[in-house]
């Protein structure tokens, strides 16, 4: 497992961040929050990370907190909701904010993140 990456950010878009690490760029998967808070490119970066191993592809996704890769897990072991779709429900709310949603019951709150069903 990678645990996490550090390097000089060397690009960025809403989806992916690349970070540079000794001349290997690492295409990492993030939430719009975290993209909104990238420094610019050629500033240092610092990622928490989930390597996905399947049997055609090597995916990374990066995160600014453990409180938000452990949300991202949490998500993950929902029937139907993958890797992207955890992102994304992580780009429409914190972890704090999904925590006190599945606490309090309130499925109405999921409604709002396109693409999620009723789960």
């Amino acid at each position: 497992m990678i645990d996490r990456v550090e390097g000089r950010l060397a690009a960025k878009t809403p989806e992916r961040a690349v970070v540079d690490v000794g001349g290997v760029g690492f295409s990492v998967a993030v939430t719009l929050p975290t993209w909104n808070r990238l420094p610019a490119v050629g500033e240092s970066v610092r990622f928490l990370t989930y390597l996905l191993v399947r049997e055609d592809a090597l995916e990374l996704f990066g995160f600014e907190s453990d409180a938000e890769r452990r949300a991202f897990l949490l998500l993950t072991t929902v029937q139907g909701i993958g890797p992207r779709m955890a992102l994304r429900v992580l780009s429409f709310m914190s972890p704090d904010d999904l925590s006190a949603a599945l606490r309090s019951g309130r499925p109405e709150v999921f409604r709002r993140i396109p693409g999620l069903g009723p789960k």
